[in-house]
């Protein structure tokens, strides 16, 4: 078995309509058991999220890991991830 490592999530998106109801959270987490039990390959899920959604990510299993050195807009990116029990 080989281990590719990282996968990094470039969106969640729910329909503003839709919002704060816990779809987002309920996605993630059934997306890490996906992964975690499906690709043995990967280790580790990481993102970048604005400050407001780091409570989300954590919500979902995410760590804070710190300040991203990505810039994209007058805003700064906050580094999260999660580690695979597989």
């Amino acid at each position: 078995m080989f281990n590719l490592g990282l996968l990094c999530i470039h969106s969640v998106a729910v329909d503003p309509e839709y919002r704060r109801r816990g779809l987002a959270t309920a996605m993630l987490k059934r997306y890490i058991k996906f992964m975690d039990k499906l690709h043995p390959f990967i280790s580790t899920l990481t993102l970048i999220c604005k400050h407001e959604l780091i409570s989300l990510y954590a919500g979902a299993g995410f760590s804070y890991i710190g300040k991203s050195d990505v810039v994209h807009g007058k805003d700064q990116w906050f580094e999260m991830s999660v580690t695979l029990s597989h």
